[in-house]
């Protein structure tokens, strides 16, 4: 399972360094499928067999004769971008995710069990002071 999160910068090229315990996982998946959350706050990456999973899903309760199943069977897929660990187990963040999501150089991984998602670090250490402070107890006066 992809668990903990691990902070990352991108060289030159748009690539980072997947952390190590991550490869682990990835041995056998080397083709992964990253999908923007709708916010675009953060993309989510899939192993190929958690990516087949969730779209089977989708596919079994949708209505393949209706017209809005199909558009949403279609923006979930056609919104997907594949993606590869090359042998040095860098990940290239594809241009236009990394454009949405604000990226320049700092990201970070964070792991959600079968997936990962890619942040923005500025915006998931936001998001986890927003987290903390939800968690906060109530002062009493």
């Amino acid at each position: 399972m992809f668990v903990n999160h691990i902070n990352a910068k991108l060289d030159a090229k748009g690539r980072a360094v997947v952390p190590a315990s991550y490869r682990k996982i990835l041995a056998e998946n080397v083709t992964l499928y990253g999908r923007m959350e709708t916010t675009e706050r953060y993309l989510t990456v899939y192993t190929e067999e958690a990516w087949q999973e969730k779209y089977m899903e989708l596919r079994s309760r949708l209505d393949e004769f209706d017209e809005r199943d199909n558009e949403t069977l279609m923006q979930f897929t056609d919104e997907t971008v594949e993606m590869t660990v090359d042998k040095q187990g860098r990940l290239l963040l594809p241009r236009e995710q990394k454009e949405r999501m604000g990226v320049e150089s700092e990201i970070t991984f964070a792991g959600m069990g079968d997936r990962f998602a890619i942040w923005k670090r500025e915006r998931y250490e936001e998001m986890l002071r927003e987290r903390t402070a939800l968690k906060a107890p109530a002062k009493r006066i």
